[in-house]
């Protein structure tokens, strides 16, 4: 019962009405299957003779059984349906919602988990549940009619009844635990088989290295996770062993006492009509343990989600124009912490300004606190102290990322052009001419043609599509970083300067410090701290300053 209420918990939310009419129909189709065996039994108390209309009543009765059964498991799984792509929706949503810095440390396995296999597992009972609903009902009027045709078989029932009741309690705990065991198991082996596919051609090249890893992390995980389903597999079968085991004896214990060959015959009829309801009950209870685990997790996650949500960002305003002469940083600060809540980096705090239509470059050795600046800029950290301003007005970054199109270092690449509406066609041929990437991808209408590409051409196709979104600030990590010299001279020499004459505010963070004469305002950054701030570089000065 515990299980069932856990499992059913999760549908809170569900139609009241699809609810009601569910159970409705469990119990009537339960009441129909009870009806069938008494006219069974009516059957045997004329000496096994039957009337037309009995055996017409018979038929009638099973027939709208199976039918009201059908039903039932067809509203069951429309409902599943419904709530299921409820629940993704909300967690997608969560998702979305939740602060860049939880996301950023979730496992990817663990939200790919919730939304897709976990549900799944839940999904998949709607014909099991039904099923032991109908099985609930037939055995609780069975077992009343039990009591009123023998006292003697109720009282053995409801012993063996209990005793098979304590042995399943007694095996849910193992069962729930090795379940759960399991799926943080196959979490664990979702990043492997990741670093498999990511990591292959290291591990193709480097026999001792693929060796390695599939003996000391791959190999080891795929035997601990056969190790724990199989002991929970094996619970199971356990628990349904006793089960059995304790119906099958009813029949001995019954007969050996029983004085009575009339009701003899009727209770054995109760019993082997019941045979079917107590298997599909017992089949069910570990598939709804997995379900009842399952549904926990993603009630958990739920609420992680929850308390990591970020505030609600104010919604662009149509038409808004980005109209400031000078974007203020002052005092600002960021620390990164680990799971016990101790500062591993801190950041700032640091002052400077960045100067609207200028091109800035932000520079410095690796982990010295760029890509962290960059993104405090655009709302996705939130800082510990200080602040952003727009000549002198204080401003929320987390509200202005309409103003940005950025492309960091680790980019994801989409397939498509999303939020660039209308679509200039021309406009976006001619870009992926100019990235030299006509013969590789082309505009299908609704999505690229072709994203396996090299990352250095994945990096102009990036581009391509910031480019179309024409937003008046462009951020730029490391993106020369991967491209030959013709367009790393290109992004340099000519789209940059492109990017200034349209007026558009252009932030650079890059080792190339021989292009460092192409920004108007030069930053340094060393150890999370400002140490140069330097305006109208020249291209002399360039060699000693990174």
């Amino acid at each position: 019962m515990d299980t069932l209420k856990a499992f059913i918990s999760i549908f809170a939310a569900g139609s009241n009405r699809d609810k009601v009419i569910i159970i409705t129909m469990s119990i009537l189709a339960g009441v129909l299957g009870s009806l069938s065996l008494l006219l069974i039994n009516q059957i045997i108390d004329a000496g096994f003779k039957s009337t037309w209309l009995g055996t017409s009543a018979f038929i009638t009765v099973s027939l709208l059984t199976v039918i009201v059964k059908r039903l039932a498991i067809r509203k069951m799984l429309k409902f599943l349906e419904e709530n299921i792509a409820r629940i993704r929706l909300q967690l997608t949503e969560q998702i979305s919602e939740a602060s860049f810095a939880y996301v950023e440390q979730l496992e990817r396995s663990e939200a790919v988990t919730r939304i897709t296999i976990d549900a799944k597992k839940i999904n998949g009972t709607g014909n099991l549940i039904i099923k032991a609903f109908y099985g609930t009902f037939i055995f609780l009027f069975s077992i009343l009619y039990l009591q009123w045709l023998s006292v003697l078989a109720f009282g053995i029932f409801v012993v063996l009844f209990f005793t098979a009741v304590l042995s399943i309690r007694f095996y849910n705990p193992y069962i729930e635990q090795a379940l759960e065991d399991s799926v943080k198991m196959e979490e664990l082996l979702y990043q492997e088989l990741e670093q498999l596919m990511r990591g292959f051609k290291e591990l193709k090249i480097n026999r001792a290295k693929s060796d390695d890893f599939f003996d000391q992390r791959l190999l080891p995980l795929l035997k601990k996770l056969k190790g724990i389903r199989k002991n929970a597999l094996y619970k199971i079968a356990e628990s349904e062993l006793i089960v059995e085991a304790l119906w099958v004896s009813f029949i001995a214990i019954f007969i050996l006492f029983s004085d009575s060959n009339a009701v003899s015959a009727q209770v054995l009829i109760i019993f082997f009509f019941l045979d079917g309801p107590i298997v599909d009950i017992t089949v069910a209870i570990p598939f709804l343990v997995d379900a009842k685990v399952a549904a926990g997790r993603i009630n958990r996650f739920q609420d992680d989600l929850k308390q990591n949500k970020d505030r609600k960002i104010v919604p662009a305003v149509k038409g808004e124009e980005v109209d400031f002469d000078v974007l203020q940083i002052r005092d600002l600060s960021f620390s990164y912490t680990d799971s016990e809540g101790q500062i591993t980096y801190p950041f700032g705090p640091v002052n400077f300004d960045i100067k609207r239509h200028e091109t800035t470059f932000i520079i410095g050795g690796n982990g010295s606190g760029k890509t962290t600046f960059l993104k405090l800029l655009l709302g996705l950290y939130h800082p510990y102290s200080g602040y952003f301003a727009i000549d002198g007005k204080k401003i929320q970054m987390r509200d202005k990322g309409h103003w940005f199109s950025a492309i960091f270092s680790d980019f994801y690449l989409f397939n498509g052009l999303y939020g660039v509406d209308p679509i200039d066609e021309s406009q976006l041929s001619s870009l992926i001419y100019e990235m030299g990437l006509e013969t590789k991808t082309e505009w299908l209408g609704t999505e690229f043609s072709n994203t396996a590409l090299s990352t250095g051409q994945k990096k102009r196709l990036a581009l391509v599509i910031s480019l179309m979104e024409d937003k008046p600030i462009y951020v730029f990590d490391e993106w020369a970083a991967e491209q030959d010299p013709e367009f790393r001279i290109k992004f340099y020499s000519e789209i940059l300067p492109s990017l200034k004459a349209k007026g558009k505010t252009v932030i650079v963070v890059s080792h190339d410090d021989r292009y460092f004469h192409c920004a108007d305002h030069l930053i340094k950054i060393d150890n999370g701290k400002v140490s140069l701030d330097k305006t109208s570089v020249l291209s002399e000065e360039t060699t000693e300053l990174n």
